[in-house]
């Protein structure tokens, strides 16, 4: 008589019975670990005092965390730019499921106004453009306090046509590197972008200005 998977469940070894488990129920354990993840995020961005900054700083890409110089940089932004300053190592070139919680992160601060001034590597900026329809990206040639800085730095500007007017607009500076930041020692070139209209603008583009 042919065994049913029941039975067969039940001869199985612990690390068979484990293995049995991730093949056929991985994507609703996936699942039910991005969800938890979420609600938990959600709850500790509510729930925790929100500082009065005047702008919020992502630095997303492979990078190598130095943990002292990370924290004092954190608090020299807050000081001198009343600013938070957020670094979140990461591969863009590959979704795995550490991608997509990233990615769902990354989602959630833009949700809550948590980024104005993001730097990103060149595989997200490329996916953002590409899935978002550049939303939520800002068109820097829209903004005249950039103009300065768009200037100096023509030859690096990253443009696109929006979706919006059909005319061509620029969404990123694209940098080698960050000035003053070794927290995160980037390991790949860089794009700047403006996350919608920042709650202090002229503080955005002197960031921006510090960054670059």
């Amino acid at each position: 008589m042919r065994k049913s998977n029941r039975e067969k469940f039940k001869e199985m070894n612990t690390k068979q019975k484990v293995g049995y488990i991730w093949e056929y129920y991985r994507y609703a354990i996936l699942g039910t670990i991005i969800g938890i993840f979420l609600v938990s995020q959600i709850v500790t961005t509510m729930l925790k005092p929100k500082d009065n900054f005047d702008a919020h700083v992502v630095v997303t890409s492979k990078m190598v965390i130095d943990s002292a110089k990370m924290e004092e940089e954190e608090q020299f932004f807050k000081e001198n730019f009343n600013t938070d300053l957020y670094y979140l190592p990461a591969d863009w070139s590959q979704m795995d499921s550490q991608m997509v919680l990233n990615d769902q992160l990354m989602m959630l601060k833009i949700q809550v106004r948590e980024v104005d001034i993001f730097a990103m590597s060149e595989d997200r900026y490329s996916k953002y453009m590409e899935i978002e329809g550049f939303d939520p990206f800002l068109a820097l040639d829209e903004v005249p306090e950039m103009a300065p800085l768009l200037e100096q730095y023509k030859d690096s500007l990253l443009t696109a046509t929006s979706l919006e007017d059909g005319k061509e607009h620029v969404y990123g500076i694209k940098v080698d590197k960050l000035e003053h930041l070794e927290g995160g020692i980037t390991a790949e070139p860089l794009v700047i972008s403006l996350i919608s209209v920042p709650k202090n603008i002229n503080k955005a583009v002197e960031i921006i200005d510090y960054l670059i």
